[in-house]
C-alpha cells in the first residue's frame, strides 16, 4: 500500500506538471495532499505539504504527519515554538507541493495496526491551522464524527475570520470486522 500511494501522488504530480505543459500555463499549477489506505487492519499513509494525517487513539494523537512549511523546519530545529505556527508569517510557504519545478518529496508513513475506536482524519491546513489540539481532540471524542466535523469545520471557518483558507477533511472511526 505504501508503494501504491508512493506513485499515485508521483503520478499526480506528473499529471498536473503535464496539464500544464499542454497548456502552455505560465506557472504550473500547485497543490498539496494527503491519502489515506486501510488495508487488513492497518492505516498506510503518504503526504506532500501542509495538509496532515492524524491517528488519534484514546484520546491521544498517536500520529501525525509533519508538514512540509518552512514554519514546520523552524519547530524541528527548536527556533519557535509549536504554539507559533499558527499565527508565524511564513506559515503558508511550503517546501514540498504536487506540480512544482522539482518533483516533491513524498512522505510515507510506516503502517499502523489499527485499534477498536481509532480515529483516522485527514485534512487541510484550512481544517487543522485554526483550531488547537484540545479543541480537535474533544469535538472528536465527545460526539459522533458526523456530528463532529461539521462543527469543527464551522468552528475552524469562524477563528480563522477572513483569513480563512479552504478546509477539507474526512474522518472516519476503526471498527473491527466481525
Amino acid at each position: 500500500p505504501v508503494e501504491f500511494l508512493v506513485r499515485a501522488l508521483g503520478a499526480a504530480h506528473a499529471a498536473i506538471v503535464g496539464e500544464a505543459q499542454k497548456l502552455e500555463l505560465p506557472e504550473t499549477p500547485r497543490t498539496v495532499i494527503v491519502a489515506c489506505v486501510v488495508q487488513d487492519g492497518h492505516a498506510f499513509w503518504a503526504h506532500v505539504g501542509d495538509c496532515r494525517f492524524y491517528l488519534v487513539r484514546k484520546g491521544r494523537i498517536l500520529v501525525r504527519s509533519r508538514d512540509h512549511t518552512v514554519v514546520q523546519r523552524l519547530v524541528d530545529e527548536g527556533r519557535i515554538r509549536e504554539e507559533a505556527v499558527a499565527t508565524h508569517p511564513h506559515r503558508n510557504r511550503l517546501l514540498q507541493c504536487l506540480g512544482s519545478y522539482q518533483s516533491p518529496y513524498i512522505e510515507s508513513g510506516a503502517s499502523e495496526r489499527l485499534a477498536e475506536d481509532d480515529i483516522l482524519l485527514l485534512c487541510s491546513d484550512g481544517f487543522w491551522g485554526p483550531l488547537t489540539q484540545r479543541q480537535l481532540i474533544h469535538a472528536l471524542l465527545s460526539r459522533p464524527l458526523d456530528q463532529a466535523i461539521p462543527e469543527l469545520v464551522a468552528l475552524a471557518e469562524s477563528c480563522a475570520g477572513l483569513d480563512c483558507d479552504n478546509i477539507s477533511v474526512v474522518a472516519m472511526t476503526w471498527k473491527q470486522p466481525e
